[in-house]
C-alpha cells in the first residue's frame, strides 16, 4: 500500500478510491476503481482494482486469476514501471496471504469450538436421557431429562453446522493462499531478486505458521487425553451407580418379601392377641333379620359396636404402648399390623439396639392415648386410623 502507484494525486476519483482500500471498504472501490478504467484506462486504475478484488478473495466471488489480469494488463499500460507493479505485487501479496493465514487459524479455533460444543451436547443428550428415564424417576425429573436432551439435540445440530461452514472456509483459504503464491512467483519471474526475496519471506510464514499448526495439535492431542479419561471416568462412575441401583431395587424386593411372609406367619398369634384382649367391653351379637332392611341395620350396629370396643381399650392399648412399645404390640391391637411389625423387626433384628427408639416411641404413643377421650381415641385411632402418635 505504500507503492507510490497509489500515492495522493490531483485527481479527486482516483484519491477516493484509494481511500476506500484503505479503509477495507473494497465493493466500493472495486466500483470506482472500474469507473476509472473504464474512462482512463491507465495503470494506476488497473493496479487499484487488482488490490480492491485482492481484498475480496474470500468474502466474494473473486478469483486469483482476475487479481493477476489486472495487474498484467497494468505492466503492458506500462512497461517502465514493471519493476512497481512487481515490487507492490510482492509486498501487498505477502500482506494479503499472512491474513489469510490468520483467517485460517481462526477458522481451525471456531471449528474446534464447535467440536467441544458438539460433544458438551452429547454429554447433555446422554444425561438428559438417563435423568428422564431411570427407574422410579418423578415428574419433574422426567420433564427436565426430556428438556436436557432436546438442549442437547441442539447444541450437536448447531455444532456440526458451524464446524461444516469452518472447515470449508479454511479449505477455501488453503486453496487461494496456493493460487496466490504460485500466480505471485509465476508474475516475479523475470526480477530474480525480487522472486528470491518474496520466496524467503513466504518461506518463512510457512514455518511459522507450520510450528504453530503443530503446538496447536499437541495441545489438542493432550485435550483429547484429558476427555477420554474423563469419558472413561464417568461411564465407570455411571455404572456403579447402576450397580447401586440395581442392588437397591433387589434390597427393597427381598425386604417387601421378608414383611409379607412374617405377617403371614403372625397373623395367627396377631388374631389371638386381638381377641384376647377385646374381651373387655365386648357385646353378643343379635340375631339375624332376613328383611334387607334389618340386616343393614344390624351391619351399622355391629361397626359401631367394634368402635367402641376398641373405644373401651384405650386403657389396656395404652398401657402396653408404654410397657411393650419397643415390640408394637399396641399396633397389632389396633389393627395397624404393617406399623406393628415395623416396630418389632426393628427391635428384634438389631438385637435390642432399636428398642432404645421403639420405646420412647411407644411411651410416648401410650401417654398420648390416655391423655385422650374415648370419643378423641376412635375418632383418631379408629375411624380416621392414624398409625403414628
Amino acid at each position: 500500500m505504500d507503492n507510490k502507484l497509489l500515492d495522493s494525486t490531483n485527481d479527486v476519483e482516483f484519491n477516493l478510491a484509494t481511500a476506500d482500500i484503505k479503509g477495507r471498504r473494497f465493493n466500493e472501490a472495486v466500483v470506482k476503481f472500474e469507473t476509472l478504467v473504464r474512462t482512463k484506462n491507465s495503470p494506476q486504475a488497473w493496479c487499484g482494482l487488482a488490490l480492491s478484488k485482492l481484498g475480496l478473495l474470500i468474502s466474494a466471488e473473486v478469483t486469483v486469476d482476475e487479481v493477476f489480469f489486472c495487474f498484467e494488463t497494468a505492466k503492458k499500460l506500462d512497461s517502465s514501471g514493471a519493476g512497481e507493479i512487481e515490487s507492490l505485487i510482492a509486498d501487498t501479496t505477502f500482506g494479503a496471504m499472512t491474513e489469510m493465514y490468520a483467517v485460517k487459524a481462526f477458522s481451525r479455533q471456531v471449528k474446534d469450538e464447535a467440536h467441544k460444543k458438539m460433544i458438551t451436547g452429547l454429554f447433555t443428550t446422554v444425561a438428559g436421557g438417563v435423568l428422564g428415564a431411570r427407574k422410579g424417576a418423578s415428574l419433574y425429573s422426567t420433564i427436565t431429562g426430556v428438556g436436557a436432551s432436546a438442549f442437547g439435540a441442539t447444541m450437536i445440530n448447531d455444532g456440526a453446522e458451524t464446524k461444516s461452514a469452518a472447515r470449508l472456509t479454511e479449505a477455501k483459504v488453503q486453496s487461494i493462499l496456493c493460487e496466490l503464491e504460485n500466480s505471485s512467483k509465476k508474475f516475479l519471474a523475470g526480477n530474480q531478486q525480487l522472486l528470491e526475496d518474496f520466496t524467503n519471506r513466504v518461506e518463512s510464514l510457512h514455518q511459522a505458521i507450520r510450528q504453530l499448526e503443530a503446538r496447536e495439535e499437541a495441545e489438542k492431542l493432550e485435550n483429547r487425553g484429558v476427555l477420554a479419561t474423563g469419558i472413561s471416568d464417568f461411564k465407570t462412575t455411571f455404572q456403579a451407580n447402576q450397580m447401586r441401583q440395581k442392588e437397591k431395587y433387589k434390597l427393597m424386593a427381598n425386604e417387601k418379601n421378608i414383611l409379607k411372609k412374617l405377617e403371614i406367619l403372625f397373623s395367627e398369634p396377631i388374631s389371638l392377641l386381638k381377641k384376647l384382649f377385646s374381651k373387655i367391653g365386648s357385646t353378643p351379637k343379635k340375631t339375624e333379620v332376613d328383611s334387607g332392611a334389618a340386616q343393614s341395620h344390624q351391619s351399622s350396629k355391629n361397626v359401631a359396636a367394634k368402635k367402641q370396643q376398641k373405644g373401651s381399650n384405650k386403657v389396656t392399648v395404652g398401657i402396653l404402648a408404654i410397657v411393650l412399645g419397643a415390640l408394637g404390640v399396641h399396633k397389632f391391637i389396633l389393627g395397624y399390623t404393617k406399623d406393628g411389625l415395623i416396630m418389632l423387626l426393628v427391635t428384634v433384628l438389631t438385637l435390642g439396639l432399636g428398642g432404645l427408639i421403639m420405646a420412647p416411641i411407644g411411651l410416648i404413643e401410650g401417654i398420648i392415648y390416655l391423655t385422650k377421650s374415648d370419643e378423641d381415641f376412635i375418632a383418631t385411632y379408629v375411624t380416621n386410623k392414624r398409625a403414628w402418635f
